[in-house]
């Protein structure tokens, strides 16, 4: 019987770096977390970043469309979050995913995973089989710790026939609909929002793990470790570490 939930670093470590950085990822490896997720978009040229919004103004304070922009034009950006941080650190830039990748795989240890979520504004503008394509090859040094995750079911089916990597489906409404496709489906990992769950709510059964986010509280998460949850998300992970 499993004693302990796996945490996972939401966006890195956002809590003290910003948000998709490589910092955060790297110190959030090296404090010894279970696993780290991450977000990424394709620019208008198709070269995947680790980034989240579709726009660059939330967390670069430029008004950039990412998915229609050329990396060339993004690559200078800072991605640090002066809107956050009291001190702007204008050497953290927008992350290619490959240098990522081969930053991350020369620190990250054997049982470490990394939860890479591919954003449906990508997949619409450049499709399916690209986006994977792309996102496979930037991802190569981490493909043995790589679970792909998203919220487009056609895009997991897509990486499920390949048959490389892991997938993680991120539920919107945990609605009966969304039941029977996960049952077609069969993904690695069901992802929701602990807010969209009921705490007398019974998680589905199946050939699956459970992923909640974004929980910073330890009796919370231990009350969903117990109902079955194998995985939580959290901004702060230290947090959480001190668990029984």
């Amino acid at each position: 019987m499993k004693k302990q939930f796996k945490i996972v670093g939401h966006r890195g470590w956002p809590e003290k770096f910003p948000e998709n950085s490589l910092e955060g990822a790297l110190h959030a490896l090296k404090g010894g977390i279970d696993a780290i997720e991450l977000d990424v978009q394709l620019t208008g040229d198709a070269v995947p970043i680790v980034m989240h919004d579709a726009n660059l103004r939330r967390t670069c304070n430029f008004d950039v469309a990412v998915c229609h922009t050329s990396y060339e034009e993004i690559a200078g950006i800072s991605c640090d979050e002066k809107s956050r941080f009291l001190f702007a650190r204008s050497e953290i830039k927008i992350p290619r995913l490959d240098d990522f990748s081969n930053q991350v795989s020369k620190v990250i240890n054997g049982k470490q995973q990394v939860f890479v979520e591919i954003k449906p504004e990508s997949l619409r503008v450049h499709g399916v089989s690209t986006v994977f394509e792309k996102v496979k090859r930037a991802i190569k040094p981490l493909w043995p710790c790589v679970v792909l995750i998203s919220f487009d079911y056609d895009f997991l089916a897509h990486v499920k026939k390949d048959g490389q990597f892991a997938v993680g489906w991120v539920l919107t409404d945990l609605s009966q609909d969304e039941l029977s496709s996960a049952n077609l489906l069969i993904p690695d990992f069901l992802i929701a929002d602990h807010k969209k769950i009921l705490t007398d709510q019974r998680l589905w059964e199946g050939n699956w793990q459970w992923f909640l986010y974004d929980i910073v509280d330890k009796s919370l998460a231990g009350f969903w470790f117990k109902q079955g949850v194998d995985y939580i998300e959290t901004w702060d992970f230290p947090s959480l570490q001190a668990r029984e």
